[in-house]
């Protein structure tokens, strides 16, 4: 709500989204979230341009649909930088402050690194992985926390590089349900791979839409890859039809978890 309020009361200038390091919540939200509010500033004739600032080497996800959509959709909207150290923050002058560069601002979106809950951290029931990501201490495989036989955590939580996104977390949660009745049940709970499907709307009105759909795995050694990895950028030709599939998915995923 905060950001949709900062889009609504914007009057033009340059609007900064940032990207954190390693694996945040919801790869795509940054780069989605560039394309659709230089959408609406383009819709409303608002003089303003989206300057993305990304931690990452590269776009995370979906590299292709976004890098031409940046550069065919919004030439000249969206500025995107990659490999960007930010080193301070004026939040009263309005400037970022970069290893190369100061980039004034008239407003900005600053997105934050996962961090499990700080309880986790009382417990000592968490351990630091990459960029400094604060996560749950658990098995792999079983999602106990080590050490403990009948406490689970899945979700953002976990440290596992699966997507850390809702639609990630939710079949998670049934799996791990799964195997938590199969232990009361006396069965051998069995390991499941969690599924994301993300679909990221580039344009409204004509709509125009990528989508990427993927699965797990673990080889012999535990190190996680993926499997089944499936990915549509073909923008120019995923009109309406492919919006509507993400518009029904989504109230799928809203009715399964919210029960609207």
């Amino acid at each position: 709500m905060t950001l949709k309020e900062k889009i609504y009361n914007f009057k033009g200038g340059n609007f900064v989204l940032t990207v954190p390091s390693g694996n945040y919540r919801c790869l795509a939200a940054p780069y989605e979230r560039a394309c659709l509010i230089a959408d609406y500033f383009e819709k409303h004739k608002i003089d303003g341009k989206v300057i993305l600032l990304d931690a990452n080497n590269d776009i995370k996800i979906k590299a292709d649909g976004f890098h031409s959509a940046f550069n065919e959709l919004y030439k000249g909207r969206i500025t995107y930088q990659s490999s960007v150290e930010i080193e301070s923050i004026d939040l009263d002058k309005k400037v970022i402050t970069t290893g190369f560069d100061e980039i004034s601002f008239e407003d900005a979106s600053f997105y934050p690194n996962v961090k499990a809950p700080y309880l986790l951290e009382k417990l000592g029931m968490i351990r630091k992985t990459a960029h400094n990501r604060v996560e749950a201490d658990i098995n792999q495989y079983t999602y106990k926390f080590k050490g403990s036989d009948n406490i689970y955590a899945c979700g953002d939580v976990r440290p596992m590089g699966f997507s850390k996104s809702g639609n990630t977390a939710y079949s998670e949660g049934l799996n791990v349900a799964k195997m938590l009745a199969d232990e009361i049940a006396g069965k051998t709970p069995v390991w499941h791979s969690p599924v994301t499907t993300c679909f990221s709307i580039l344009r409204t009105k004509p709509e125009k839409c990528i989508s990427l759909y993927t699965e797990y795995g673990y080889d012999k050694k535990g190190a996680m890859f993926f499997k089944n990895n499936m990915t549509d950028e073909a923008w120019k030709t995923n009109g309406l039809g492919k919006a509507r599939v993400a518009y029904g998915w989504a109230e799928s995923m809203y009715t399964n978890m919210f029960g609207r």
